[in-house]
């Protein structure tokens, strides 16, 4: 089993399902497939995700003053969701993909529907162009906050993403 033999920061296949379902909570309209996600990455999970870690690892929150590093969190996103086992992680997209790096990276925002449609579209089909547009939006806003005179380092873009997933409860309440 490759779990075991991995070192570095990765995720198992049951931590993977597990950041999984809390994506899927609530949203019955999507299908479910948790066991088959637990199976089929179960054997190249850690060395997939530790991969994408690495990459993720390697920039750092201030080089998104100047995005000179956006291929390098594209990449990382890829390495967990372009293509299916052994290469990357089996019905793992960018949003999930971007969920699982920006737990561990608060420069890596969420896809989520909330703060994406608020960004992007109103309507998505979760590829990594939209990804991409996503998160430019993001750094963007991000930006016009640093000139509004909010501290450079007050808000993170997983900071930022959880703030319009809450607004967006808001609102609808």
């Amino acid at each position: 089993d490759g779990e075991h033999h991995v070192s570095g920061l990765h995720l198992t296949s049951a931590e993977i399902v597990a950041f999984w379902k809390l994506k899927m909570a609530g949203n019955a309209k999507r299908p479910q497939g948790g066991d088959a996600m637990l199976s089929r990455n179960a054997k190249d999970a850690a060395r997939i995700t530790n991969a994408a870690f690495q990459i993720a690892a390697a920039l750092k929150d201030e080089v998104w003053h100047s995005l000179d590093q956006l291929d390098g969190l594209l990449r990382a996103v890829d390495a967990l969701s372009k293509g299916t086992p052994p290469d990357a992680l089996f019905q793992v997209g960018p949003a999930t993909a971007s969920m699982l790096l920006g737990a561990f990276y608060d420069y890596v925002p969420f896809f989520s529907d909330e703060a994406a449609k608020t960004v992007v579209s109103p309507s998505l089909k979760y590829t990594r162009k939209e990804y991409e547009t996503y998160f430019l939006a993001m750094v963007r806003r991000r930006i016009e906050l640093w000139g509004s005179g909010v501290d450079d380092g007050a808000l993170s873009l997983v900071g930022m993403e959880r703030a319009m997933w809450a607004a967006s409860y808001e609102r609808d309440a």
